[in-house]
């Protein structure tokens, strides 16, 4: 499915944006940090040799403005153009750490029901049901891959709080230290 949908409105700039992070300089401030390093480091690993010119914040007038923020857009859009020997790899490994990423759900699914035990095993099937088989995530919709994550991290970093609040004293120091991994992960 990956290589069957095509490109979304927003993937110039989140590959635009990684690749200027990949770069030593930031663009789209908007986009997730960990995202933007995770994809900046496979487009640094895959593809080495891509050179594509990144325009300096200060060279930017004010990024509060159409080209500040068109800037990691235009980025993209010439790495995708510039090799378009490279365009479906650069978007599958783009789209495949993303979906890595968003396998971190699941991981949380576990830990919460089987390790801490804070949520009923029944529970945690429907949402990893509705999770695994939502036709948005099966197909790889852009809003499942981009903007449906950012919000159920947040949700899971607060609920992962809550939990935690809740059954402090139940748990050993091993167990909080794991908890507060968790936890940071969701956060960024």
């Amino acid at each position: 499915m990956i290589f069957q949908t095509s490109i979304t409105g927003d993937e110039p700039a989140y590959l635009g944006a990684a690749y200027a992070y990949s770069q030593g300089l930031g663009l789209n401030v908007e986009h997730p940090l960990l995202l933007k390093l995770i994809n900046g480091a496979s487009l640094k690993l895959f593809f080495q040799n891509l050179q594509v010119s990144v325009p300096l914040i200060d060279q930017i007038q004010n990024y509060d403005s159409a080209e500040g923020r068109l800037a990691s857009f235009q980025v993209g859009y010439h790495l995708l153009m510039g090799y378009p020997e490279h365009f479906f790899n650069i978007i599958y490994v783009s789209r495949f750490g993303y979906l890595l990423f968003n396998s971190i759900f699941l991981i949380w699914l576990y830990f919460y029901t089987f390790v801490f035990k804070f949520i009923n095993s029944n529970v945690s099937l429907i949402f990893l049901t509705l999770y695994i088989f939502s036709p948005s995530f099966y197909s790889h919709s852009f809003l499942a891959t981009f903007d449906v994550p950012a919000s159920l991290y947040g949700l899971g970093s607060i609920l992962s709080a809550i939990l935690l609040s809740f059954n402090l004293e139940k748990l050993f120091q091993k167990e909080i230290l794991l908890h507060f991994i968790i936890n940071t992960i969701l956060i960024f």
